[in-house]
């Protein structure tokens, strides 16, 4: 039915494709780490998405206050 090289062959071709794309990605998420830019495109993100008002309502919310370490994080001062 099927000749067992091209089988072979496209199962070879795929895994290749796959342990690239892994390196790729490994590779992609260290720079990241490294760099930190994740948060700040984020919150350009956020900016282009709501502007700048309706971005200080959204982190003015008493649920997203709290990932803030500024405020959020109770210190164990705070805790009896």
């Amino acid at each position: 039915m099927l000749n067992s090289g091209v089988l072979g062959l496209v199962i070879g071709l795929v895994l290749v494709y796959f342990l690239l794309s892994l390196l790729c990605s490994g590779i992609s998420e260290l720079v990241e780490a490294f760099l930190r830019r994740r948060a700040k495109f984020l919150e350009g993100g956020i900016v282009d998405l709501l502007g700048h008002h309706l971005k200080a309502q959204l982190y003015d919310h008493p649920l997203l206050e709290t990932l803030y370490p500024q405020t959020g994080v109770p210190t164990t001062e705070d805790n009896p």
